[in-house]
């Protein structure tokens, strides 16, 4: 059968699918992580281009060459700047049909062969921004069609064998940072589109944007949730996970920041440890990046594997695993070489099975406890 590639171009996640041996439709995922989305975010430096979750980290220390929300960019005329870090009129720079091609070749490169493609686009997109899209898809080297999002949902489930649908159908599609409401007549596997209305600035990170806006606003101080009704504080952070264990342990630890530290987060070791929740780990991600002070080696669990996978260590207890590093790794060295090990183990070096192929590491890495591996 001949390969059959979907690509999901979104405002914060991309993701590219392919057909089964059976029909099915499947996510492809990145060779490098095996994450089935990519964040739709491009970091362009001078020689080179990074696309994905790297592209956001390089934006903690260099935003303004971190592009994102191509996507919304679509029918404007604007380019993105790496002199002001945003989208911006005049001709220097790189469109949103540019940056977005970066985004559609990375994801094409996870697999092979691919010279056709269907992209889904919101249902209200603008014919600009369909046009658009097509560019980006051939700068990418590919030949795109171009299927609105809701209509691929409902084609989709009225296409699944345990389905049977049939009249009219609404199709909510709440994404990353668009929205859309369609509604589509349904019958015999059939699917026709009634009407569409949407907003391309109502999405996913929208939402988080205003969230913080309420914390911004009411919580400015770690008096203002010492203080705060805990009932009204969960409220407040209602949208994130398990929001009611964390609304007691924020508001317990303000109340001793505010009674024995003067509502200020100390940059020492031993009175971080003290604070609920905080051990050995946090507080040195704390001083680490918070105040630039290197007290101790930060040991996660991709700390703890790739240490003793290299044979820098013969322990596997945190603590003891940190005495060793400090004694054969510079302390200036401390904070980014805990920040690459955690990516590493992330990326290539997994539990319990390492992409060891993938590994620039492989020919000096001694594999202790390494039983399988790819």
């Amino acid at each position: 059968m001949k390969k059959v590639i979907g690509i999901d171009l979104g405002t914060t996640y991309s993701a590219i699918a392919t057909l089964d041996d059976l029909g099915n439709p499947e996510i492809i995922p990145n060779p490098e992580n095996n994450n089935k989305i990519t964040r739709s975010a491009v970091y362009i430096g001078k020689d080179n281009a990074i696309v994905g979750g790297k592209a956001l980290e390089a934006s903690i220390t260099e935003p303004k060459k971190v592009a994102k929300k191509a996507k919304i960019k679509m029918a404007d005329e604007v380019v993105f700047s790496t002199k002001e870090g945003e989208w911006v009129d005049g001709k220097k720079g790189y469109t949103p049909s540019q940056v977005s091609s970066l985004v559609l070749s990375k994801l094409k490169d996870y697999t092979s062969g691919v010279k056709k493609v269907v992209i889904t686009v919101p249902a209200h997109f603008a014919e600009a921004s369909r046009t658009a899209t097509l560019d980006a898809a051939k700068l990418a080297g590919m030949e795109a069609e171009l299927i609105n999002e809701p209509t691929a949902a409902v084609l989709h489930y009225a296409n699944l064998p345990a389905v049977k649908i049939s009249g009219r159908v609404l199709i909510f599609d709440l994404g990353g940072g668009t929205f859309d409401i369609t509604i589509a007549k349904v019958k015999d596997k059939k699917v026709e589109v009634i009407t569409s209305r949407g907003d391309i600035h109502l999405g996913g990170e929208n939402f988080d944007e205003e969230l913080i806006k309420i914390i911004d606003k009411k919580y400015k101080k770690a008096k203002d949730y010492a203080n705060s009704n805990l009932k009204t504080l969960e409220k407040d952070l209602s949208s994130i996970n398990f929001y009611k264990n964390k609304s007691k342990s924020i508001k317990k630890t303000c109340k001793i920041l505010v009674k024995e530290h003067n509502g200020e987060v100390p940059n020492k070791l031993n009175k971080l440890i003290k604070l609920p929740g905080v051990g050995r780990k946090t507080a040195n991600v704390v001083l680490g990046n918070a105040f630039n002070i290197h007290e101790g080696y930060v040991v996660d669990t991709h700390n703890l594997r790739l240490a003793y996978r290299l044979n820098l260590t013969n322990n596997k207890n945190p603590i003891k695993v940190e005495q060793d590093l400090v004694k054969i790794i510079p302390k200036k060295d401390w904070l980014d070489l805990s920040h690459m090990f955690i990516d590493h183990g992330r990326a290539v070096c997994k539990a319990p099975t390492p992409i060891c192929n993938k590994c620039l590491l492989n020919k000096i890495c001694t594999k202790i406890d390494v039983n399988k591996r790819k």
